[in-house]
């Protein structure tokens, strides 16, 4: 079976860096139809530089459409998740990391959840939490600006 499209990889990256992300993807038909003058229709090949023109036409501003030689298999099987150029290659990307400010806002979240719980069981939080809290706002607020990992929490909010 012979491929019919060209395939594009949309990065906002220029060329000659690698690996590249991936912010968006492109696939264009190879032939274009022609009407003739006697009403026949014709297809015809396009070139490269045919092709990049319409795939540029689809790329936001700043960004690039990279020309992808890959079989319709490949580009159906491409990561979809952090997908990455890499020596010309499509491939998983690493999965970035999520800054610890992000991490005590969602831990947090969930202290938020067990206050509520403690609560309605008439209970409140222990000094084993209450450490833990103080330690979550100490990294949201900006005061505590050499952890890297996230304090443990208690088992039981009540200790």
């Amino acid at each position: 079976m012979s491929q019919t499209d060209a395939y594009f990889a949309i990065t906002e990256t220029p060329a000659g860096h690698d690996p590249v992300a991936v912010r968006g993807w492109a696939a264009m038909p190879l032939h274009q139809e022609e009407r003739n003058a006697d009403g026949s229709v014709t297809s015809r090949l396009l070139t490269d530089e045919e092709l990049l023109q319409k795939a540029a036409a689809h790329t936001p501003p700043g960004s690039m459409a990279v020309r992808l030689d890959v079989t319709d298999e490949e580009w159906n099987a491409r990561p979809t998740v952090n997908p990455v150029l890499s020596s010309g290659k499509i491939i998983q990307g690493p999965t970035p990391a999520i800054p610890l400010k992000e991490q005590a806002a969602a831990a947090m979240q969930k202290v938020q959840q067990q206050a509520a719980m403690t609560s309605a069981m008439g209970e409140t939080f222990g000094p084993e939490m209450q450490d833990h809290v103080r330690a979550l706002r100490a990294i949201l607020d900006g005061t505590d600006t050499t952890s890297t990992t996230l304090p443990t929490a208690p088992a039981d909010p009540t200790t």
